[in-house]
């Protein structure tokens, strides 16, 4: 692969190796006269030699400088003067004194006029003042590694870090330095003429990374850095100002320490690697942080880590080298031709290609395609393919995982033509399959193909692109299979095609068929979250410039976390761009425009749009976390061990420490039935979730037998997925309840042995759902008889549920599926005390009802006792009470409000004997 084409953002910086100068061992006796080092003594090897600082900065040579530049603005003013005021001698007589006539002769231009002579000077002074200005007005000597290779077909795959001693470079055999000053730029060189300043001010007399590195924050890019990180200079300006401070104190003169010659020569090394122009401020800041550790720790203690000062750094960086990158295209695309036609005259007309296609070349040299950031290995890989003989490759990956930026990429290496020589001097062009099988008669779609591809293959340079190459296989809703034709055209090699695909149609369609076979298959894998982030720097600058706002890093990196984590229906980094730009479209409409996009504005739009609470906590929330076991005791009646369990589990997930890869939870919930199991389900779904039908509820006696596994996860071939797939894929954040979990087919609970352990299944469409931020809750009745012996007898929970777990459950579930559990809460029997306090809750809500009408309800103590007698029965615990109430006290009261012989504010009262009175309320008036 191209070394140019190589994103060298993805190497992470680091400071080279710096060796002592072998010639004078930085003996400042004998470094003065040093050749190899100038006078350094210490350097970094690298290939293009010994880099070095060795530049002096003082008040005299900052003084020199502003000189020198004044002096040659004057010098080039004054040059210009002369031009002008000879020229104007020479139109001012010629015009005065001859004709155009005279003019066109050469006598005109021989015969010695001083006027002529003069415009002679004019061009000849012209000329050298065209070469002062290229010469002494850059701002620095431009970076080898700016201009690319011509000749990139023997290049290495990627260029290595400069300063890498014994990889690319043998130290002993550099003996040419290299004055790193050459190649700062103005701003550059005013940073560290500033830190001369700051020393000075200090009283210190030498220069130190700390000091370049606060150097650079008094600049605009310390100003933008600031912003970005969102960090304020007065949080750390104390403990900046105390590690100045550290310095070796003193008069001047003041010298740079061999820590800060390190840096300078490394901010060089870095920017060189990084196909920067010049060394800008931002390298000196990134390479002088990496040097300090104690700058490290100072930052780290104030609340931001490491990678995060590097990451904005490097933000800051990409999208400086990204403008760079910009005007380097421009000025290459510029000798790409404008036609369809080669250079060699040979190409063909395409008019029926032209229907159906784009010419991918052409917009990316209209500067309308971006630069591609990261994927540099697939890119790798598609030029293999096409280099190995085979002429055609597919790209396989998901949707939103970047298939079409790695074309669109090659579409602008090929402008630069910085590609293989099979590439070069040919345009790429994309075709619209659709409209190709679409436009006029569908029975002629195969010749139109077939005229198609024969006019690329006598054309002689085009690249082929076909977005969604499954679009030419027929179904039973296409007209014909056009996959066929295709590949009996392509096999002849006649020319290169580049393909794209998703996983699940390449192995439905294209992996066992001819037209799989004969292309080379590169996949294009999901990024990582640092991949996704350096995608979202790249291209934030027109998401700011869209909605007017300016984008911090927490958002950045919250983005890039939360979308792989929680939004599955787009691949990565697409994914992530969509949630950022949803969030500045938010933070703007709340905000107003030039509004800061903070993380806690990303947090709530994934909130709004998956209802997970991925916010700080808020102090409201808070409470009602630490106060969740109170909460649920208010609908369960003892159970004390389920509401414990369950309420940790949840303030685990809240506070983000639990594995990841598994559910917030897995709980089964043994024991007899009418005892609270699924009520513990319901209530911590009203208490935590809102609403207590905020789950997913599946009754497993409806799963008896295999075949059932389609309805829960989907039927191949059937899009709409499964019950339970399809439920958690889109309400991730829910409560799972499988209830009867005992009368399940054991396939079924082979296949919650994934949810279980991975927090994932794939359902019949493909689709991978995440169960990460779902709390699965089983029931069983699984050791009912046991547990009501053994606690009428007595024992202890924790002895029940070790004889559960060693003889009564293992005739129901295999250990495999037991040890996936972080909880197996038995269930005791009730009491005959909590009987009645249950009694009481339910009446509560017969009160509650009655409420909304205006009118109130009161119960004696006997006739609630009564109800608790008839309600409960020691084989169905409490779930005949709801009969009992609906009986006793629902259906009288009913009767009553029908009749008419209760009003608003009246009270309908529960005697001791069971029957329902009325007690009117006295009137006030």
């Amino acid at each position: 692969m191209p070394e140019s084409s190589k994103s060298p953002e993805t190497a992470f910086p680091h400071v080279p190796e710096a060796i002592v100068c072998s010639n004078c061992g930085a003996d400042p006796r004998a470094s003065s006269n040093c050749s190899k080092c100038k006078g350094a003594g210490i350097g970094i090897p690298a290939d293009e030699g010994f880099l070095v600082w060795n530049t002096v900065v003082d008040e005299l040579t900052i003084a020199l400088r502003k000189l020198r530049i004044k002096a040659n603005a004057v010098f080039h003013l004054a040059i210009l003067a002369v031009i002008i005021i000879f020229l104007a001698l020479f139109f001012t007589f010629t015009i005065r004194d001859f004709t155009f006539a005279d003019v066109q002769t050469l006598s005109f231009w021989t015969n010695g006029y001083w006027f002529v002579t003069l415009f002679y000077f004019s061009v000849v002074i012209g000329a050298f003042f065209v070469f002062r200005l290229s010469e002494f007005t850059a701002p620095a000597k431009t970076l080898p590694g700016y201009l690319p290779s011509s000749n990139i077909a023997h290049t290495t795959s990627a260029r290595q870090s400069a300063g890498d001693v014994g990889s690319r470079v043998e130290a002993e055999k550099v003996t040419k330095a290299v004055e790193v000053v050459h190649y700062y730029s103005p701003e550059a060189r005013e940073v560290v003429e500033s830190a001369y300043h700051l020393a000075k001010d200090l009283h210190v007399v030498e220069i130190t990374p700390e000091i370049l590195f606060a150097a650079v924050l008094t600049h605009r890019s310390g100003g933008l850095f600031m912003a970005r990180l969102g960090m304020k200079f007065d949080t750390i300006k104390q403990p900046l100002v105390r590690l100045l401070m550290s310095a070796t104190s003193g008069k001047p003169p003041i010298h740079f320490s061999r820590e800060a010659k390190r840096t300078l020569a490394a901010a060089y090394a870095f920017a060189n690697r990084t196909n920067r122009k010049y060394v800008t401020p931002m390298e000196i800041f990134l390479q002088s942080f990496l040097e300090s550790e104690k700058m490290q720790d100072m930052i780290d203690r104030q609340g931001y880590p490491k990678s995060h000062v590097v990451h904005v750094a490097e933000w800051i960086l990409l999208q400086d080298r990204l403008i760079e990158d910009q005007r380097r295209f421009a000025e290459l695309a510029r000798l790409k031709p404008k036609s369809a036609m080669n250079r060699a005259m040979t190409a063909i007309q395409t008019s029926l290609l032209d229907r159906f296609s784009e010419d991918l070349t052409l917009l990316a040299r209209q500067g309308y395609l971006p630069p591609m950031v990261g994927n540099e290995q697939v890119m790798d890989g598609l030029l293999r393919g096409l280099e190995s003989g085979r002429g055609s490759v597919v790209l396989v990956g998901d949707q939103g995982v970047g298939k079409a930026a790695v074309v669109e990429q090659l579409a602008r290496l090929m402008v630069e033509e910085r590609v293989p020589e099979i590439l070069f001097d040919k345009r790429i062009v994309s075709v619209n399959l659709a409209q190709v099988v679409a436009a006029g008669d569908p029975g002629l779609a195969a010749e139109r193909l077939i005229a198609m591809l024969r006019e690329v293959a006598i054309s002689g340079n085009i690249v082929l692109a076909l977005y969604g190459i499954e679009a030419l296989v027929g179904n039973a809703s296409g007209p014909m299979d056009l996959a066929e034709t295709f590949a009996s055209e392509i096999e002849k090699a006649r020319f290169p095609v580049i393909a794209t695909t998703t996983p699940e149609a390449w192995t439905q369609y294209l992996e066992r068929r001819r037209l799989g076979k004969i292309m080379a298959k590169v996949d294009v894998p999901h990024p990582d979250a640092e991949q996704t982030i350096r995608v979202l720097m790249a291209k934030s600058g027109g998401i700011e410039y869209k909605n007017k706002v300016f984008i911090s890093y927490g958002a950045l990196e919250k983005a890039a976390t939360l979308a792989l984590r929680y939004l599955h229906d787009v691949a990565p980094p697409q994914n992530a761009l969509n949630l950022l730009r949803e969030t500045a479209v938010y933070a703007r409409k709340t905000r107003e425009e030039r509004t800061f996009v903070t993380d806690q504005d990303v947090a709530k739009v994934v909130h709004d749009k998956t209802s997970i609470p991925v916010e700080m906590v808020t102090k409201e929330e808070s409470s009602k976390l630490m106060n969740l076991e109170d909460r649920m005791h208010g609908r369960i009646v003892g159970q004390d061990e389920a509401v414990v369990a369950v309420a940790r589990a949840i303030r685990r997930a809240r506070a983000e420490l639990r594995e990841g890869k598994r559910p917030i939870a897995n709980f089964m919930f043994l024991g007899p039935t009418g005892v609270g199991k699924t009520e513990t389900a319901k209530t911590l779904a009203q208490e935590y979730f809102g609403d207590q039908d905020a789950m997913v509820r599946l009754d497993m006696s409806e799963y008896q037998d295999r075949s059932s596994i389609g309805r829960m996860i989907g039927i191949p071939g059937d899009e709409r997925g499964g019950l339970l797939t399809e439920a958690v894929r889109k309400k991730p954040f829910t409560i799972v309840l499988l209830d009867e979990i005992e009368k399940a087919h054991p396939d079924i609970l082979t296949l919650f042995l994934q949810v279980m352990d991975d927090g994932r299944l794939t359902d019949s469409v493909g689709r991978t759902i995440d169960f990460t931020n779902t709390i699965v809750i089983m029931t069983s009745n699984a050791g009912t008889s046991y547990i009501q012996s053994a606690v009428a007898e007595g024992e202890s929970l924790d002895k029940i549920k070790i004889n559960l777990l060693e003889r009564e459950l293992k005739t129901h579930f295999r250990p495999e599926f037991l040890n996936r559990f972080d909880g197996i809460i038995v269930y005791k029997p009730l009491t005959r005390d909590q009987v009645v306090q249950i009694a009481w809750l339910m009446l509560n809500k017969v009160a509650k009802q009655l409420e909304a009408k205006g009118i109130n309800f009161r119960a004696e103590d006997p006739a609630v006792e009564d109800l608790a007698d008839a309600g409960f029965d020691p084989a169905f615990g409490a779930r005949p009470m709801r009969r009992v109430i609906q009986d006793k006290v629902e259906t009288p009261l009913a009767d009553i409000l029908i009749k008419g012989e209760v009003a608003r504010h009246d009270t309908v009262v529960l005697n001791d004997d069971g029957e329902l009175t009325v007690e009117k309320a006295p009137s006030p008036y």
